[in-house]
């Protein structure tokens, strides 16, 4: 049962990780295309807080800066969609990469709140650090054929 429950747990975290990451290219795109209006009224809006930073210092900021908001962006968005899809084929080389970049992402989101104290950061830092675990056990779970 608990196995069953902690792997569904994983899957959909790992789905949110994939949405959220095919966003992030997303906001990218258009934070290299669209013009300071057009940027400010899509997204600033609908951004979740631990992109509206970025957003908004991409909108108010001068264009190559705007650039690296971008790169930014899709680079981040990249890496969660291509390791979201290798977990989901069970590459097995897949979930230690997934563990580093999520600590990364987690040691820069702890770094965000240390400047913005946004509990936003926060909560997604908590987050992240359950789908670091539940990664580990999948990891544990798909490398050895005896049960936990």
């Amino acid at each position: 049962m608990n196995r069953t429950l902690f792997t569904r747990a994983f899957r959909i975290g790992i789905a949110l990780k994939g949405v959220s990451g095919a966003l992030e290219v997303g906001a990218g795109v258009a934070v290299w295309f669209l013009n300071e209006g057009a940027l400010a009224a899509v997204l600033e809006p609908a951004a979740p807080q631990h992109l509206r930073w970025v957003v908004v210092r991409g909108i108010s900021a001068v264009h190559q800066s705007r650039i690296v908001a971008s790169c930014y962006l899709i680079a981040h968005g990249l890496v969660k969609a291509i390791l979201v899809v290798a977990l989901r084929k069970n590459r097995l080389w897949a979930y230690p990469v997934t563990i580093s970049f999520f600590a990364m992402f987690c040691a820069y989101q702890l770094e965000r709140y240390a400047t913005t104290h946004s509990g936003a950061m926060i909560a997604l830092t908590a987050l992240d650090l359950i789908l670091i675990w539940l990664t580990w056990r999948e990891y544990r779970l798909r490398r050895s054929p005896l049960p936990l």
